[in-house]
């Protein structure tokens, strides 16, 4: 009497073979994962893009950790290429090797985010450490009021200086979308270091949020907003912006110059932001001290 072969369910995570091995992961791509296609390829980046809309980024290692990241060397897939999700344990495309996490570092926003409210003795400090910096190009310069160094800035800096100045107005932040050139325009990354802030800071931005989520940029711009509206970003950014919300002095700028120097001038522009954002909360510091009975628990009285 012959038995029966009994089907087992395939696994979960099932074993990945030929596969590149990714060194660490963002938890939170799980969720997102699904069927989509290769939709850029950069030097040291590789943007995917899922059916349901969701971008998917695959990095060097040296650029670290990041929203929705896989870090992997080398990457060699092409523009257009389709992809499919092994289970839980990485991705298949239509050519070249497949995509194996299964064992990678797991990294979170949470190990790397501010846990304590910010210090604003820091935002004098920051905008003395970034007068010292050689940065010309994109909005950076253009908060610090220096010179332009090209028609195309001198074009950008009358464009965005009345903007600057005005933020955080909603009306301000819209324009400021999609201003400049490149993948992540600088008025995108400008916006994203502000959100993050205030976001960090417990700061009452519902407007802010609206804005970024219904943002007509880049999709890589938008999906760079989205994130730091809801305190999404690169590892290096939150432990940046860790330090500028509990360190003293100097100590606070440790991880300042590898920021700064992130793409053309998406770092400079960003933390640009940060400063915007930090000198916004030291404001309002100061406004609310006038009222000692305000909700200490809280930073700043602000309530999420």
């Amino acid at each position: 009497m012959r038995r029966s072969r009994r089907r087992g369910r395939p696994p979960a995570n099932p074993v990945v073979t030929q596969a590149l091995q990714v060194t660490s992961l963002d938890t939170d791509l799980v969720a997102a994962l699904g069927s989509g296609s290769v939709i850029a390829v950069h030097r040291r980046t590789c943007t995917l893009k899922t059916d349901a809309g969701e971008l998917i980024t695959l990095v060097a290692p040296e650029l670290g950790n990041g929203p929705n990241a896989a870090l992997v060397e080398p990457r060699p897939w092409a523009a257009g290429t389709r992809f499919t999700p092994i289970g839980m344990a990485g991705l298949s495309f239509a050519h070249g090797p497949a995509l194996d996490w299964s064992a990678a570092r797991r990294w979170s926003i949470t190990d790397s985010a501010p846990m304590s409210p910010p210090s604003i003795d820091n935002v004098d400090t920051l905008l003395a450490a970034l007068k010292q910096t050689s940065i010309t190009t994109g909005l950076l310069p253009v908060l610090l009021e220096l010179p332009p160094t090209s028609s195309i800035q001198r074009a950008l800096s009358q464009q965005a200086a009345p903007l600057l100045v005005a933020l955080p107005d909603p009306l301000a932040a819209q324009r400021l979308i999609g201003l400049g050139p490149g993948a992540t325009p600088s008025g995108d990354d400008l916006l994203a270091g502000l959100l993050l802030t205030l976001h960090y800071a417990n700061h009452p931005m519902t407007a802010l949020r609206e804005i970024a989520q219904n943002a007509p940029t880049t999709e890589l711009g938008r999906a760079l907003l989205g994130w730091a509206a809801v305190g999404r970003a690169r590892e290096d950014v939150l432990l940046l912006l860790r330090d500028l919300f509990s360190l003293p002095g100097s100590a606070a700028l440790a991880r300042l110059e590898s920021v700064l120097h992130y793409g053309a001038s998406s770092g400079a522009d960003l933390v640009a932001g940060i400063a915007i954002g930090l000198r916004i909360v030291a404001n309002v510091e100061h406004q609310v001290e006038k009222y000692p009975g305000r909700d200490k628990s809280r930073p700043y009285g602000f309530q999420p």
